[in-house]
């Protein structure tokens, strides 16, 4: 059995980041083009089954962090935007929930919310972090909202095509 070299080994470690990139602050309440992964349905510590999302930040300065989601299924309003979230996703809501009873058709519906692309926002009132989910990615509208607007361009200074003229006004040829 060969030895191992720590000291060998302390010079890549050494140089590693600490965090290695992770960050454990929530991103800044904001809008962010996200894509949904590995949803789930979970129990909370008072019983109440919920819809859990962990969105993966996708563009700008917080790529690759990361947002959670949970579509509580307790009230009226939960179901509310439980079914509005799942049809942002493109998906028809179910007629009723107990159909999640079947494993298979829970891994169905699960699966279907797998990887769609959401422009979401976030946005934090005291203790308690509040996400919503605004288009899928894939519609000419949610891509809008965060393209940024284009810069005027002037108006051309010679000729409505811009198109400078090479002659002086009393040399253009008939």
């Amino acid at each position: 059995m060969t030895e191992t070299n720590w000291n060998a080994l302390d010079k890549v470690y050494e140089t590693t980041a600490d965090t290695n990139g992770f960050d454990d602050k929530p991103v800044p309440d904001g809008a962010y083009a996200v894509r949904t992964s590995k949803p789930s349905f979970q129990v909370s510590k008072q019983g109440h089954t919920y819809l859990f999302w962990v969105l993966k930040v996708t563009e700008g300065p917080h790529k690759g962090r990361t947002i959670i989601r949970r579509n509580m299924l307790v009230n009226k309003s939960n179901m509310t935007h439980f079914k509005r979230d799942v049809a942002v996703c493109g998906v028809v809501p179910p007629e009723n929930l107990s159909i999640f009873s079947d494993a298979d058709n829970r891994e169905r519906f699960l699966k279907s919310l797998e990887g769609v692309e959401l422009m979401c926002r976030k946005k934090t009132k005291g203790e308690f972090e509040d996400v919503y989910f605004d288009a899928m990615m894939s519609s000419p509208e949610s891509r809008a909202a965060i393209q940024p607007t284009p810069e005027p361009q002037p108006a051309p200074t010679s000729g409505a095509t811009g198109i400078v003229n090479p002659f002086a006004d009393d040399e253009i040829p008939y």
